[in-house]
């Protein structure tokens, strides 16, 4: 029997967002109020932990906020808390580089807060794709597969 322990413990979601306008929503049915590359409303409450990877495409996205938010709700309709920070995203400079956060579930200090998004902001309309990898699912079930998973959130 084949058991698929990847992704029984990881949840990958992949957003790519094109250079046409620095405010595209990823995806488009929620995003937050600061950002440039919105990616919506993650619920975070099955993982311990998380990493978020960013990587422009074209050229270099002059970040001056690559940050880590959790809210109550799933349109964001509530308080942000600022969960990570990367200090110095200004230094992903070129095409084809990256940046990257990770983060843990006590990193969420506000009870409730169970919805994550990235609130990254590019100098201007940049092509770039973000990962949010979850890890250390607590309702680990044997034999996932990307259908079953996807139909199971």
């Amino acid at each position: 029997m084949s058991v698929n322990k990847i992704s029984e413990n990881y949840k990958v979601l992949v957003y790519y967002e094109e250079d046409g306008s620095a405010g595209v929503q990823l995806p488009a049915d929620a995003q937050t109020t600061t950002d440039n590359v919105p990616t919506g409303w993650i619920d975070f409450r099955d993982y311990e932990k998380g990493l978020c990877l960013y990587m422009t495409i074209d050229g270099a996205s002059n970040a001056t906020v690559f940050r880590i938010l959790a809210n109550s709700t799933s349109a964001g309709g509530g308080t942000d808390e600022v969960v990570k920070t990367l200090t110095t995203p200004a230094s992903v400079d070129a095409a084809l580089e990256t940046m990257m956060l990770e983060w843990t579930a006590s990193d969420i200090q506000t009870s409730g807060n169970r919805y994550i998004t990235a609130d990254i902001n590019q100098a201007g309309a940049q092509t770039c794709v973000v990962v949010f990898v979850l890890e250390n699912r607590r309702d680990r079930k044997a034999g996932l597969t990307t259908a079953t998973e996807t139909a199971s959130t």
